[in-house]
């Protein structure tokens, strides 16, 4: 479930404080339902989170002004899903310099105009946008290509290989690979 795996990532209270971080969930989106508060949310809440009267119902555009006007430093957007709807705002969040991390191929493998936007975003904010998981098992083959070769100067003319993981779903659709 998303509590689940908000606890895997949100780290340890004691260790926040060892490196002197302030780390805060400001918001929360659920498939109808989204919670914010800019002093932060107890995560460990779970499901319990969405109880109260403070819950609202989903809306982008909001959540994107609250995040706008958050004044808490660096903002990060986690995208857990496969909605198109979500991954159309990734450009304007990071044209907010809002980070974006996401296992969501939408906005990577959809329309070529919106991903320009995203690339153009981050160039202009200093935004990262943490796609990784949506190529190659989550090995580091996009970052390598835009900061170690493309940023540096350097030209790719071709590109080829298998991921395994394509090969996995060639091999049980079509029974060869």
């Amino acid at each position: 479930t998303l509590f689940r795996s908000v606890r895997l990532v949100v780290p340890e209270q004691g260790h926040l404080d060892d490196l002197r971080l302030d780390f805060k969930v400001t918001a929360v989106a659920v498939k109808e339902s989204m919670r914010m508060s800019y002093d932060g949310l107890d995560v460990s809440l779970g499901e319990k989170l969405f109880e109260d009267n403070d819950v609202k119902p989903n809306d982008l555009d909001e959540l994107t002004k609250f995040l706008n006007e958050d004044y808490n430093g660096n903002r990060v957007i986690v995208d857990c899903t496969a909605s198109q709807e979500v991954s159309d705002y990734y450009a304007q969040w990071m044209g907010m310099g809002i980070h974006v991390i996401t296992a969501n191929k939408k906005a990577g493998s959809g329309d070529l105009a919106r991903w320009k936007e995203c690339l153009v975003a981050m160039a202009d904010t200093g935004a990262q946008w943490g796609d990784e998981t949506t190529v190659g098992a989550g090995l580091p083959i996009l970052s390598t290509l835009r900061t170690d070769l493309l940023a540096t100067g350097d030209t790719v003319k071709s590109s080829n290989g298998l991921s395994l993981a394509a090969c996995k779903g060639l091999y049980l659709n079509d029974g060869d690979c």
